[in-house]
């Protein structure tokens, strides 16, 4: 199975021969953009050179080399379920990005204060779901696997709002014997929630979780809650307009930011292959804000498509 949508390259689409914006109108597009681009963003490389010294909470490794555990840099708690042990790590959004700390402001204006510039009948009948729910009934989720179908699945991170704020849990198998007491956690918190908004979750993260329930012996689980997958309006939005609908591409041009130094989804499966082999948590910190990046651009692309943010005129 190839990697999902959001981490390959699209063919450049036009529609009707309008084609995608130029450069220098792309290069507009972001400035118009109420986030601004900041110098003080932590960014993947920045993460992966940290700790590269001496090993802060480290411990000897395979041969003897130091190593920096999880604990000391991705600090969370060991949640037992019926099905054993796993790891889970809770934030604010100014923990993971603190150049987002107006994300939650946004987010309550548009649920709970009247933000809200469309009405239901003019969404898109996908997205309708939206537009009645009540935040602490919605959860984005986003899942990091080891690569092929079958491969286990061994992060889920899903961005909840709790007691007036937006809180990323990320759900982690530390080795792979901790997969199914994962997968139990994210199934629990899953069925908490009335609407689950992904990026081609329809094709790819929901059933991947099935799948592997069902192959770790958890059983058949199915999503009960209405699914909104942003790949489909982002493609329906946006695809005539920029160069692709790449997360990433539409984290820049509707979002306003640029993230550099991130790590490759196709080099996710040796980092936490090596993580299992050796317990050195420094590649698995950027794999965690990798997954945390992803989700706080799927709330905010939320917010654009509740706001009617519109890029067709520029």
């Amino acid at each position: 199975m190839a990697k999902r949508d959001k981490d390959k390259p699209e063919t450049p689409k036009n529609d009707g021969g309008r084609g995608i914006l130029s450069r220098d109108a792309l290069d507009r597009l972001m400035q118009l953009n109420r986030t601004t681009l900041k110098a003080h963003l932590t960014t993947a490389d920045q993460l992966g050179r940290q700790g590269g010294g001496s090993a802060a909470g480290g411990k000897g490794g395979p041969g003897g080399a130091a190593v920096t555990d999880l604990a000391s840099l991705c600090p969370g708690c060991v949640v037992e379920t019926e099905d054993g042990p796993c790891y889970v790590i809770e934030r604010a959004i100014p923990e993971v990005d603190p150049a987002q700390a107006g994300l939650d402001g946004e987010y309550h204006r548009t649920f709970l204060g009247g933000g809200m510039n469309v009405t239901e009948e003019s969404l898109h009948r996908s997205m309708r779901p939206l537009a009645g729910a009540p935040p602490e009934k919605v959860a984005y989720l986003d899942i990091e696997t080891c690569g092929m179908l079958g491969m286990p699945c061994f992060l889920a991170g899903l961005l909840v709002w709790r007691q007036g704020r937006l809180v990323l849990v990320q759900v982690l198998a530390r080795d792979y014997q901790e997969e199914r007491a994962m997968l139990h956690r994210t199934w629990t918190l899953l069925d908490q929630v009335s609407t689950l908004v992904t990026f081609n979750g329809l094709s790819f993260d929901v059933p991947y979780i099935e799948d592997r329930a069902a192959a770790t012996g958890l059983g058949l689980r199915a999503l009960r809650a209405d699914h909104v997958d942003l790949l489909h309006e982002s493609r329906r939005r946006w695809r005539s307009v920029l160069p692709n609908c790449r997360l990433q591409t539409l984290e820049r041009f509707i979002c306003g930011r640029l993230r550099r130094g991130d790590i490759p989804g196709d080099q996710i499966p040796a980092v936490y292959h090596e993580f299992v082999r050796t317990h050195d948590a420094r590649q698995m910190q950027v794999v965690l804000h990798h997954n945390a990046l992803d989700l706080l651009t799927l709330a905010e692309l939320t917010i654009r498509v509740l706001q009617g943010s519109e890029v067709d005129g520029l």
